[in-house]
């Protein structure tokens, strides 16, 4: 349907989607998280998360 309507002169050239729909971010190296919410140093109330593994335990000892 998008190509007819290229092709007839009504809209524009199709863009295609990415295949991967990853939400998803790189967090600072300072941080804390408690009860699926993650404090970063300058957000004031927690961020929610969903835990998909298990942390190793280096990171259990920062503190925000």
């Amino acid at each position: 349907m998008a190509f007819k309507a290229f092709f007839k002169g009504i809209a524009k050239y199709p863009k295609y989607k990415k295949k991967t729909n990853r939400q998803s971010f790189r967090v600072p190296q300072f941080f804390n998280f408690t009860d699926n919410l993650l404090y970063l140093p300058k957000m004031g109330k927690g961020i929610k998360m969903e835990v998909h593994r298990e942390f190793p335990s280096i990171y259990l000892y920062y503190d925000a």
